[in-house]
């Protein structure tokens, strides 16, 4: 399980993986919200910060889509042309 993983041990490899996979659901909800890429691309590093710190207290890897498209939802600036 590549949340434990991470959470865990730090293990980059894991992260990386994460990133890679739920990149692009991150980058949706984050357009969805606003069309400055520049934006866009702030909001899904800031949900990846957010989820390296956090990761350890995600208690069911099932729930990592639904959590980071709410972090991705806060993060993003609204209306931003």
């Amino acid at each position: 399980d590549l949340l434990r993983q991470f959470g865990r041990g730090g293990d980059a490899a894991a992260f990386g993986e994460l990133v890679r996979r739920y990149e692009p659901l991150v980058r949706g909800a984050s357009r969805r919200l606003t069309r400055d890429r520049h934006a866009v691309d702030d909001a899904v590093q800031a949900t990846f910060l957010a989820l390296a710190r956090k990761a350890d207290t995600i208690r069911h890897a099932e729930a990592l889509p639904s959590w980071l498209y709410r972090v991705a939802r806060s993060v993003t600036p609204r209306g931003a042309a």
